[in-house]
């Protein structure tokens, strides 16, 4: 008779930390130049089985996209997740884009957001001439004749 021995090895993996970012793309639709947009969230999080001792968000947006931490400063708890606001207030025409980084003490994500700053647009009729208070435009008949 033989006798077969096994040996089970424990083969659990290490605590880690892991850290995501989701959506990683923002569009903003068209805004009028000098007016913010409605704002977007990102949402971050630890999809580790540790801790994160530190979150840092910054971003290269300029003067376009208004970057808010939200609740994503300090450390994140294993498996638990925080927000950034995003916003876009563009400053010229154009399209326009900005790359948002996350760093942690576990790695890294990155969010990158894009919109178009348009003109204001402000189609003189009679009617609005005359809601902004001044004389309503003339009717064909009021236009006189050139000699």
């Amino acid at each position: 008779m033989k006798t077969i021995f096994l040996a089970l090895l424990s083969l659990a993996s290490p605590a880690h930390a892991y850290i995501d970012a989701f959506p990683s793309f923002l569009n903003f639709s068209d805004t009028v130049v000098g007016r913010r947009s409605l704002t977007q969230s990102v949402t971050v999080s630890n999809r580790g089985t540790q801790d994160i001792s530190y979150v840092n968000v910054f971003g290269s947006c300029g003067l376009s996209f208004d970057v808010a931490s939200g609740s994503c400063f300090g450390s994140l708890r294993a498996g638990s997740s925080c927000y950034i606001n995003v916003a876009f207030s563009p400053n010229h025409e154009g399209y326009q884009s900005c790359s948002i980084n996350i760093s942690s003490s576990s790695g890294s994500a990155s969010v990158s957001a894009s919109g178009r700053g348009v003109a204001r647009n402000f189609p003189f009729t009679a009617k609005t001439r005359a809601k902004a208070g001044s004389r309503p435009a003339p009717t064909p008949r009021e236009i006189p004749k050139r000699r």
